[in-house]
């Protein structure tokens, strides 16, 4: 079992900032389990908790673009939410080359109404050849 808290600033000089010096700040905090299912595939189940929301340069809060849009789900200063999330993972080494497949699976829980939901679902290749002494990863 994996414990994690993280506190994370995207600021307005940072490639992740949005426009006109606003930045993001996150707070998470999550607890995975992860094992091996066989020699070449592995899983790993978790649940994570994140707060974000949007800042000016001073550290307000930001709530509306310079369109008058929201900049979050609930209309506050900052998103809640929480995501179970599963992973499995196959990975292969031999002489000739690598694989590896990573399939990921988030799901929002709306724990209360103004809470984020969503599903999310991503899938990853990778494949690996030698040839020579050069190493191609397609």
């Amino acid at each position: 079992i994996h414990a994690h808290l993280e506190f994370s600033f995207t600021g307005p000089k940072s490639p992740g900032s949005l426009h006109g010096g606003v930045a993001i700040g996150k707070v998470m905090a999550s607890v995975d389990y992860g094992r091996s299912l066989s020699p070449k595939w592995s899983g790993t189940a978790g649940i994570t908790f994140q707060r974000a929301g949007a800042r000016d340069h001073n550290g307000n809060p930001v709530v509306r673009d310079e369109f008058q849009a929201p900049l979050t789900f609930s209309g506050k200063d900052y998103d809640d939410m929480l995501l179970a999330k599963l992973e499995t993972v196959y990975a292969d080494s031999r002489d000739q080359g690598s694989t590896m497949l990573v399939f990921n699976m988030e799901q929002g829980l709306p724990v209360f109404p103004d809470w984020l939901f969503f599903n999310r679902v991503n899938v990853r290749a990778r494949h690996g050849m030698c040839i020579g002494p050069a190493r191609c990863v397609a």
